[in-house]
C-alpha cells in the first residue's frame, strides 16, 4: 500500500508495476484471519477504508489497473469478516455514479467491480438487494451504450445477477451422455449405451420475475453487433438455463432458436449458434429438439450473405462449426445416428470449399471431433488423415488435391458436386469461381456414376445465359474445365450435351454478353471455353432439327437465313476479337485458345482457310498501329501449328523480328508489343523447329541476332524501365533457342554466336533490377549444364566456378554475385559486358545496390589490381563512355563512377605523360557536355573535373579552364556547385595541386574569391552578367598564372 501511495495513477509510465501491486494486494487480503493483524493503523477507518480508497483511485484508470482495482474491491467487500452494510453502500455509490457519470473508464471499472462481487460474494447477502440493484441498473440503459466494453460488462453482470436469483443447483432434466470412451467409439463393435435422461424434477422455488427480465436482456444480447457481447450473452444463457425448470428451460431454447428465423441478421445467426453450442455443451438441448435444430445448423454452415462487392457470414459459419463440435461431444452416437450423414457431408463441404482458411480449419476440427467422439462418421479416419490442419491451409490444394481424395467416397461426392454447382460457381469472388471449375474437373476422375454429366453439366449450360454475371462467368469456366478433364480421362459426352456446349459461344455472341460490366470476365471465360471445346474435340457442326422440333403449322416454321455463319467461323471471329482486346489476360487466353483451336478444329494439311487466317494476322500486325492489336497479333502469329507457316514462314519471321525493334515513331512505341513479339517468335521456333526443313540457317541467324538485340532494349517511359520486360522475354527465349541450334550443329552454332550469347547474359547479370539478374543467372546456369552440352562456351571453367552445377541461386543477390562476377573483368571477352552492366547499376533505386556495385566491388577489385590492369580498366571505361555518349543511361552513371574512383585515388598512378588516360577522359567528358542544357550531366561532370585538378599538366590546366567556365554558366546550381567543389579541392588538396602544377599558387587568395561571393544568384544572362563573372575568372587565372583570352566572352 505504501508503494501504491507513491505511484501516480494517471501516469502512463510504470502501469505494469501498479497493475501487479494491485493484484498482489488483492491476493494478500485473502488471508483467513483478521486484516488488523498485518495492518494495525486504526485511523480513518482502518485498513478496509484504506484499501477501498486505493481501489477508488484506480477504478477510472484507462489501463489494466482498473481491472485489478475491481478485483481488489470485490475481494475486500466479500470477506467473511466484513459488514454487508459497506457492500450495500458501495452498490449505492456505484449505481449513482453509473447514472450520472460520463467518464467511460470509471463506468467500466464500476461494472467490473460489480461483476467480480457477484462472482465471489455469498448468495444470501447478494440476494437481499439484487432486485433493487437490477431495477436501478436497467435504468442506466447500458445495454444500448455505444461502448462495446460497457455492453459486454452489462451482459456479464446481468447473467451473474440472474444466477444469484436462482438456486445453485444443476437441473436434473439435462441430457447426460454417460460413458465417453474413444475405444468403444472407434472399436469394431462399439458399445451402444442408452442415453440417460433423468425424469426426476427438482423442487424449484417460484422463479422471480427479474429472472425472466434478465433472460430477455441476454436474448437481446445475442443480436448485438459486436462479437464479444454476443459471446458473453451466449455463455450467460447457458449458465442461467442450467438452473431453470425444464418447462422454463425449453422456452429459453425456443427463444434462442428464434434467432434463426427468416429476416434475422448475420449477428442474430451468430449469437444463436453460440448460444445453441453452449446449451448443447451443458446438456440443456434435449435430443427431442435435434429434429428442429439440425436443419438450422446445416443452414448456418452455408450462411453467406452478399453485401455489395463482398459478403458476410464467415463468423456464422465459424460458430456453426462450434455447434457441430459441441454436438459431437454432447450426445451419444445412437442419438446422432439419424443426422450423421447430413452433418458429415456439410462439414466436409465447408472444410474443403470454404473461402476462408480459419473456417476450413474449424470445420475440419469439428469433423475430427465427431469422428473421435461419435465413431460413426463414414470413412472418418481416412478423411481426417487427408484433410488435416496443414493440407487445408492452401486454398488451391484444398479445392483440388484434398477434394479429390475425399470425393473417392460415395457418401461425400454428390454433396460436394451439388455445392460446387449450386453455390460456389456463382460465388462473388472471381478466384473462387475459377477454383470451383477446377474442382469439378478434378472430381470427374472419381465420378463413377457420371453425376457431373447427368446433373451438373445441364445446370451449368443453363447458367451460361443467366442474367447473373457471377453465375454466367462461373458456369462457362466450369464447363471448360470439365471438358478438358473429360478429354484427359477419355470420357465421351452425349451428343445432345456436345451440341448444347458447342452453341454456347454463338449464343454469347448473339446476345452480346461481352458488353457491360464484367465483359472482360466473360471474354476470358469464352476463350477458356473455346480452348476446352477444341481440347475435347467437340464437333462444331450445327445439328439438323429432329421431327419433334419442326412445328406442324407451316406458318410457325422459322425462316432460315440464306447466309448463316458456321459455328467454327463464329469461334474464330470471337478469338480474333479477343486477341486485340486491351486486357492482357484476355489476350493471353485468346492466344491459348487459338493454338488449340487451330490444331484440332482446322483440317491438316491446312487448306485455304488456314492460309487466309495467317495472311489476315500478318496484315493486322503490319498495318494496325493500335497497341493492343500489335500486342495480340504479335503473340498470336507465333502460335499456329507448324504446317500453317508453309507458305509464309519467312514473312512471319521477318515481321516478328521487325516488331521486336524499337519503333522509330515515338507515338507508336510499345514495350508490351515488343515483348509479345519475342514470346511469339520463341513459340514459333519451338513449333517449326530449326533445320533445313524448317527454319533455315539465314532465318535462324536472324532470330538469334534479334534476341540478342532485344537484350539491349533499355527503353524507358513514365512507367519506368519498360525495356526490362523485353529483356526478360529475350533471356527466357534464348535458352531453348540455343539448345535447338546446338542440336542442329554446324554453321547454325558458331563460336562467335556462343560468345555473343554469354556476353549478353553476363551484362544482364550485373544489371540493377533483381528480377533481371535472377533470370540471367538462371539462363547462364541452364546453358552451362544443358543436356546435351552446349559447346564453344568461352572460359567455361571460370563460369562454372561462379555458377556451380548444384547451385540454385538466388542469382538476384547482389551481395553474393557481384564480387564473383567482377573477377571476370580479367577476361578480355567479358570485360565490356561486365562494365556495361555494372556502371548503370550505380543509378539503382536502392542505396544497398549502389554500395554493392561501387564501394564494395569495383573499388576493392581495382585496389588489389596492378597498374597495368588499372590502366586497361580505365581505358575501357573511357572507351565505353565515348562509345555510348548518346545514352544517358550509361553516361550519367559513368560520370559518377569516374568521380567515385578518382576520389578513392584508384587512378592516381596513371599520370601524364606516361599515361594519357587523364586527358582522354577530360576530352571525352568535355565533348559529351559540349552545348548540352542537361543540368544533371553538367553537375555530374563537375566532380570529375575537380578531381582531375590533382593530375599533372596539361590535365590540370585544362580542368581548371573548364571549371572556371562553369562559374559563368547560366544555371545558378551549376555555378554554386562549381564554386563549392573547387573550394573543397583547394582547401583539402591545394598543396598537391601546386606540386602537380609545378607553380606555387596562393591558395588563400583563391579560397577568398570562391567563398566571398554569392554564386547562387539569379541574374539576367546579358553583357553585365558576363563582365561580372569575367572579373573573377581573370583573378583566378592570374593566381594560377594561366594565360587565357577572355574565357567567357
Amino acid at each position: 500500500m505504501a508503494l501504491l501511495d507513491k505511484q501516480h495513477a494517471e501516469s502512463a509510465s510504470n502501469w505494469e508495476g501498479r497493475y501487479i501491486l494491485l493484484l498482489w494486494l488483492s491476493s494478500i487480503i485473502l488471508i483467513p484471519f483478521s486484516l488488523n493483524t498485518i495492518y494495525s493503523e486504526s485511523t480513518n477507518g482502518g485498513i478496509i477504508a484504506k484499501l477501498l480508497a486505493i481501489s477508488d483511485t484506480y477504478l477510472n484508470n484507462p489501463g489494466k489497473s482498473s481491472e485489478a482495482a475491481g478485483l481488489l474491491v470485490a475481494r475486500v467487500l466479500t470477506r467473511p469478516d466484513y459488514s454487508s452494510s459497506e457492500l450495500n453502500a458501495f452498490f449505492d455509490r456505484g449505481l449513482e455514479t453509473l447514472a450520472v457519470s460520463k467518464d467511460p473508464f470509471l463506468v467500466s471499472g464500476i461494472l467490473m467491480a460489480f461483476s467480480a462481487i457477484y462472482k465471489r460474494g455469498k448468495r444470501e447477502e447478494l440476494l437481499r438487494n439484487s432486485s433493487q440493484l437490477w431495477n436501478r441498473l436497467k435504468e442506466c440503459n447500458l445495454g444500448n451504450s455505444n461502448s462495446v466494453v460497457h455492453r459486454k460488462l452489462f451482459f456479464k453482470l446481468s447473467q451473474r445477477i440472474g444466477l444469484v436469483f436462482l438456486k445453485p443447483v444443476i437441473a436434473s432434466w439435462r441430457y447426460q451422455r454417460g460413458s465417453r470412451s474413444l475405444k468403444s467409439n472407434l472399436g469394431k463393435a462399439p458399445v451402444i449405451a442408452t442415453p440417460e435422461i433423468s425424469q426426476e424434477e427438482e423442487d424449484f422455488d417460484e422463479i422471480p420475475e427479474e429472472v425472466e427480465d434478465i433472460i430477455g436482456v441476454l436474448l437481446s444480447g445475442l443480436r448485438d453487433k459486436d462479437t464479444v457481447v454476443r459471446w458473453s450473452s451466449a455463455k450467460g444463457i447457458g449458465r442461467v438455463t442450467s438452473r431453470l425448470p425444464k418447462e422454463f428451460g425449453d422456452e429459453v431454447i425456443g427463444s434462442v432458436l428464434g434467432c434463426f428465423e427468416i429476416g434475422e441478421s448475420d449477428s442474430s445467426w451468430h449469437g444463436g449458434c453460440l448460444a445453441t453450442a453452449e446449451l448443447a455443451r451443458r446438456g440443456l438441448l434435449l435430443p427431442q429438439r435435434l429434429d428442429e435444430v439440425i436443419p438450422l445448423l446445416l443452414k448456418a454452415l452455408q450462411f453467406d450473405e452478399r453485401r455489395g462487392a463482398h459478403s458476410v457470414g464467415s463468423h456464422v459459419r465459424d460458430a456453426a462449426c462450434y455447434v457441430a463440435w459441441a454436438f459431437g461431444r454432447a450426445y451419444h452416437p445412437s442419438v446422432m445416428q439419424p443426422y450423421v450423414q447430413s452433418i458429415a457431408c456439410n462439414l466436409m463441404v465447408v472444410a474443403l470449399l470454404d473461402r476462408e482458411l480459419p473456417i476450413r480449419r474449424a470445420a475440419a476440427a469439428a469433423f475430427q471431433e465427431n469422428v473421435g467422439r461419435q465413431g460413426n462418421f463414414p470413412h472418418g479416419i481416412d478423411i481426417v488423415t487427408a484433410a488435416d490442419y496443414f493440407s487445408l491451409s492452401n486454398r488451391n490444394e484444398a479445392f483440388t488435391t484434398v477434394l479429390t481424395s475425399v470425393a473417392r467416397f460415395d457418401e461425400y461426392r454428390m454433396p460436394l458436386i451439388d455445392h460446387l454447382v449450386d453455390v460456389k460457381i456463382q460465388h462473388w469472388d472471381k478466384s473462387i469461381r475459377e477454383l470451383s471449375g477446377k474442382s469439378l474437373g478434378c472430381i470427374l476422375s472419381t465420378d463413377t456414376e457420371k453425376y457431373v454429366f447427368t446433373n451438373a453439366l445441364p445446370k451449368l449450360i443453363r447458367g451460361t445465359t443467366s442474367t447473373d454475371l457471377n453465375l454466367r462467368h462461373g458456369s462457362i469456366m466450369a464447363i471448360a474445365e470439365i471438358l478438358r478433364a473429360s478429354a484427359d480421362l477419355n470420357l465421351k459426352l452425349e451428343i445432345q450435351l456436345e451440341n448444347e456446349i458447342s452453341q454456347i459461344i454463338p449464343t454469347i455472341e448473339r446476345e452480346r454478353l461481352y458488353r457491360g460490366k464484367g465483359g472482360e470476365w466473360i471474354r476470358f471465360a469464352a476463350c477458356n471455353l473455346i480452348h476446352g471445346v477444341a481440347y475435347a474435340k467437340i464437333p462444331l457442326t450445327t445439328p439438323a432439327p429432329t421431327v419433334q422440333d419442326v412445328p406442324t403449322d407451316p406458318k410457325k416454321i422459322p425462316k432460315i437465313p440464306t447466309k448463316q455463319k458456321a459455328t467454327g467461323v463464329i469461334y474464330q471471329e470471337s478469338i480474333d476479337e479477343n486477341i486485340c482486346h486491351p486486357n492482357e489476360d484476355v489476350q493471353l487466353e485468346a492466344v491459348t485458345a487459338l493454338r488449340k483451336f487451330t490444331e484440332n478444329c482446322y483440317s491438316h494439311p491446312p487448306k485455304k482457310a488456314a492460309f487466309d487466317l495467317v495472311d489476315r494476322y500478318i496484315l493486322k500486325l503490319e498495318n494496325d498501329h493500335n497497341p493492343a492489336s500489335r500486342r495480340g497479333f504479335g503473340l498470336a502469329l507465333g502460335n499456329f501449328p507448324a504446317d500453317f507457316y508453309s507458305q509464309k514462314l519467312q514473312k512471319v519471321v521477318e515481321l516478328l523480328l521487325f516488331s521486336t525493334t524499337i519503333e522509330t515513331n515515338p507515338h507508336h512505341r510499345d514495350a508490351e508489343a515488343r515483348r509479345n513479339a519475342i514470346i511469339g517468335l520463341s513459340q514459333l521456333t519451338k513449333t517449326v523447329k530449326i533445320g533445313e526443313n524448317g527454319l533455315n540457317l539465314e532465318l535462324s541467324k536472324k532470330i538469334l541476332n534479334g534476341m540478342l538485340e532485344s537484350m539491349r532494349d533499355f527503353s524507358v517511359d513514365n512507367r519506368g524501365d519498360v525495356g526490362s520486360w523485353v529483356r526478360e522475354a529475350s533471356m527466357k527465349a534464348i535458352v531453348p533457342l540455343v539448345q535447338q541450334l546446338v542440336q542442329v550443329g554446324g554453321e547454325f552454332w558458331t563460336e562467335e554466336d556462343c560468345t555473343s550469347v554469354i556476353q549478353g547474359l553476363l551484362q544482364q547479370s550485373m544489371e540493377k533490377i533483381d528480377r533481371i539478374r535472377e533470370i540471367s543467372g538462371k539462363s547462364l546456369h541452364d546453358l552451362l549444364y544443358s543436356d546435351p552440352e552446349i559447346p564453344k562456351i568461352p572460359h567455361r571453367a571460370e563460369l562454372e566456378k561462379i555458377f556451380p552445377r548444384d547451385s540454385t541461386g538466388p542469382w538476384s543477390n547482389s551481395n553474393a554475385m557481384f564480387p564473383q562476377l567482377i573477377q571476370l573483368i580479367h577476361l578480355k571477352e567479358f570485360r565490356e559486358p561486365i562494365l556495361l552492366g555494372l556502371v548503370p547499376s550505380l543509378g539503382g533505386v536502392t542505396s544497398s545496390l549502389v554500395l554493392d556495385s561501387t564501394d564494395n566491388v569495383l573499388s576493392e577489385f581495382l585496389e588489389t589490381a596492378d597498374i597495368k590492369m588499372r590502366h586497361v580498366i580505365a581505358g575501357k571505361l573511357v572507351e565505353i563512355y565515348a562509345k555510348f555518349h548518346t545514352l544517358d543511361r550509361v553516361t550519367v552513371p559513368m560520370l559518377k563512377v569516374f568521380s567515385h574512383l578518382l576520389s578513392h585515388g584508384i587512378f592516381d598512378q596513371l599520370q601524364f605523360p606516361e599515361y594519357e588516360w587523364s586527358m582522354e577522359l577530360l576530352n571525352a567528358v568535355k565533348e559529351h557536355i559540349k552545348g548540352t542544357k542537361d543540368i544533371v550531366k553538367i553537375m555530374s561532370s563537375i566532380y570529375v573535373f575537380c578531381w582531375l585538378l590533382l593530375f599533372q599538366e596539361p590535365t590540370r590546366t585544362a580542368s581548371l579552364k573548364t571549371l572556371l567556365s562553369f562559374l559563368g554558366n547560366r544555371y545558378p546550381k551549376v555555378r554554386k556547385l562549381t564554386a563549392e567543389e573547387f573550394y573543397a579541392r583547394i582547401l583539402t588538396d591545394g598543396e598537391l595541386i601546386n606540386v602537380n602544377g609545378k607553380i606555387k599558387v596562393d591558395n588563400d587568395a583563391v579560397i577568398s574569391i570562391l567563398s566571398e561571393h554569392v554564386w547562387y544568384f539569379q541574374l539576367e544572362f546579358n553583357l553585365k552578367f558576363i563582365e561580372f563573372v569575367f572579373k573573377f575568372q581573370v583573378e583566378i587565372f592570374n593566381l594560377f598564372r594561366i594565360v587565357q583570352n577572355c574565357p567567357t566572352k
